[in-house]
């Protein structure tokens, strides 16, 4: 049984999960992977976690997310205007315009999976690069 979460409902202590785990590795590998790359898409990018860490480091990026709320509480980060309500099914970009595109902890959400790679490779410039990241929460058995 697929269990279903509406993160509008809990965008205001949906940040709770990163006290519990040090996702250090992660932004490190991130960070690594966002190199070289000028333009930067998170698919499924929630509260900004990710979005936050790369900002940090200088790097211009964009963020995606079908909820309303969870963008609210990016946009408290000051990662505006870098933030767009929309689906991984269908990116807002023309053609050929992004240099990395990646998705944490997201992918397992996405209703039509196949149809987001063929979004993701859509979007992406010739010798781009994508990332997932995958640790489907619900499950409870999956380590870092």
């Amino acid at each position: 049984m697929q269990r279903s979460v509406n993160y509008d409902t809990i965008a205001g202590v949906y940040e709770r999960c990163y006290e519990r785990t040090d996702y250090g590795p992660v932004l490190r590998f991130l960070l690594g992977f966002a190199r070289g790359g000028k333009s930067l898409l998170e698919i499924g990018c929630g509260t900004g976690q990710w979005l936050s860490g790369l900002a940090e480091a200088g790097h211009d990026i964009v963020g995606l997310d079908p909820s309303r709320n969870v963008l609210r509480v990016a946009m408290e980060k000051s990662l505006q205007p870098g933030l767009i309500q929309g689906c991984a099914e269908s990116v807002p970009f023309g053609t050929g315009t992004i240099d990395r595109l990646f998705c944490i902890n997201a992918f397992h959400h996405f209703s039509e999976q196949g149809r987001f790679m063929a979004e993701a490779g859509r979007v992406l410039r010739h010798g781009g690069g994508m990332l997932i990241v995958g640790l489907d929460s619900h499950t409870g058995l999956d380590h870092w």
